[in-house]
């Protein structure tokens, strides 16, 4: 991952927003958000972190989404990343 200063999807400063939203006792990275917050809540997540299933659909739910051209998966944006650091 590489910063992108100034620009505001800049996926350093997304990762770090989505930390600081997270409780201090969360003993997961990626949890259920609550069911109510506010953008300017402090906490956006609860403690239970996402099943297996809820994380392997996130990428291709979102690609559906997003309507992208392709569906990826978890593992082509991998390997993706891979050969992008060799």
């Amino acid at each position: 991952m590489f910063e992108e200063p100034g620009n505001p999807m800049c996926p350093v400063s997304s990762l770090e927003k989505y930390l600081s939203k997270l409780p201090p006792d969360a003993k997961a990275l990626y949890l259920h958000p609550k069911r109510r917050f506010d953008a300017n809540d402090k906490i956006w997540y609860s403690t239970v972190p996402l099943g297996i299933n809820q994380l392997s659909q996130m990428l291709p739910r979102m690609c559906k989404e997003a309507g992208t051209r392709s569906s990826y998966t978890n593992h082509s944006i991998r390997a993706t990343a891979i050969q992008k650091t060799v």
